[in-house]
This record gives C-alpha cells, sequence and structure tokens, in this order.
C-alpha cells in the first residue's frame, strides 16, 4: 500500500535530496505524464506493456510525472525490478532511489526475500539501486537485494 511507505524516512541513507516528489499509484490521472516520461527516456515501446497497479508507482513532482518503477512476481522467493525509470532533467536528485525503497517496501510486505534488477553496462539506474543497498552481482549488470531475517524479528 502506498499510502503506508513515506518518502525519505530513511535517515543517514547518503542521499542528497533536491526535490521530495511525491509517490503514487498509476492511475488514468498519470497515464499521459507517464506517456512522456517513457518518450523522454526513449522508451517508448514501454506504452504497450500491462502493468500491475499493485506493483508499481509514480513520482510526481509539482503535477509532472518524474519516474516510475515496475516490478514482476509470481510468489517464488524473489522479484524483478522489471522498469525503473527517472526523467533525465530529474536524475540526480533522489529519485530513482525512493522509488527503489518503494518497490522495495511493497515486494517485502507480500514476503518477497530476494529482489533482482538486470540492467544494461553503464545504466544510470545503477547508482540509484545501489543507493538503495542492491549490489552488484554480475554480467551483464545484475543487482541484487537479499533480506536476511534476524532470529525473532519479520
Amino acid at each position: 500500500n502506498l499510502s503506508e511507505v513515506h518518502r525519505g524516512e530513511r535517515r543517514g541513507d547518503g542521499v542528497d535530496y533536491m526535490i521530495r516528489p511525491d509517490i503514487v499509484p498509476i492511475s488514468p490521472d498519470n497515464l499521459q505524464g507517464l506517456s512522456r516520461l517513457f518518450d523522454a527516456c526513449d522508451q517508448p515501446h514501454v506504452k504497450q506493456w500491462q502493468f500491475n497497479p499493485r506493483r508499481c508507482a509514480v513520482a510526481v513532482w509539482k503535477g509532472e510525472v518524474v519516474g516510475f518503477v515496475a516490478s514482476w512476481w509470481d510468489k517464488q522467493p524473489f522479484a524483478w525490478i522489471d522498469l525503473l525509470l527517472v526523467h533525465p532533467a530529474h536524475r540526480g536528485q533522489g529519485i530513482g532511489t525512493v522509488l527503489a525503497w518503494t518497490m522495495e517496501a511493497l515486494l517485502r510486505g507480500e514476503g518477497v526475500k530476494v529482489i533482482r534488477c538486470v540492467l544494461d553496462e553503464g545504466d544510470e539506474i545503477a547508482v540509484s539501486l545501489e543507493k538503495a543497498g542492491f549490489t552488484r552481482i554480475g554480467h551483464p549488470l545484475l543487482m541484487e537485494r537479499v533480506y536476511h531475517e534476524v532470529e525473532g524479528t519479520e
């Protein structure tokens, strides 16, 4: 539930935020903005994808869609971040990291133990994922976040 995920709650996270976007669910209200984001990020083919509203989030700043994250999970112990986009004019401002944390919270709430993402070498999103706690583990660039339960806690 996105209303339970609050951006920027992690203190001392090493992310220098220039803006703090609202993180909202995908909805008819932001579809045009998403289309513009996909074009700006040179990902127009993504417009044809079908997104599960429970597995994606939209970053909005001053009424403009500035980022998007979508994941895939089929009840396996791991999930995939399929897409993490930040508008080129807003990169380097912590938006990708906040979106990764948002997806992490949503997936962890459903019991996911491992989150993975495959990126192209040199993909700028790798920095956002690293700041969100992901580790590079392979080539092409495979990033993973593994959660180890502490005995007696969730």
